[in-house]
């Protein structure tokens, strides 16, 4: 029963990976891109402290949050601005998407034996 359980609940794991993997790429290709683009050309231009990519999710955050936009890290008003409605499903995919995959990690841990 327990390891019935656990199986299930791995595949569970083991496709919301793959959704958020998805959800990752798509709002990085497609909104990213868009919005580096147009802040480029607005004379903003992308965070220079940002090297590894982690502008990726304050975009989305300030996307979905008036008040998340309002950080010093990024030109919150003008991402605002430039985001366009598929952007916004984007970052509303891209973050639940991660928050479900943190649920299932935290609920498929107890049963990972040592």
């Amino acid at each position: 029963m327990l390891s019935q359980l656990f199986s299930n609940l791995l595949l569970v794991v083991i496709v919301l990976i793959f959704n958020f993997l998805a959800a990752t790429m798509w709002f990085a290709r497609v909104s990213v891109k868009h919005i580096d683009r147009q802040l480029a050309l607005s004379g903003v231009g992308k965070p220079v402290w940002d090297g590894i990519g982690i502008r990726i999710s304050i975009y989305a955050l300030a996307i979905l949050s008036e008040w998340f936009a309002k950080t010093p890290l990024i030109a919150g008003a003008e991402v605002r601005a430039i985001a366009r409605r598929k952007d916004y499903y984007l970052a509303l995919w891209f973050e639940l998407s991660f928050l479900l995959f943190l649920v299932a990690v935290f609920v498929i841990y107890p049963f990972i034996r040592d």
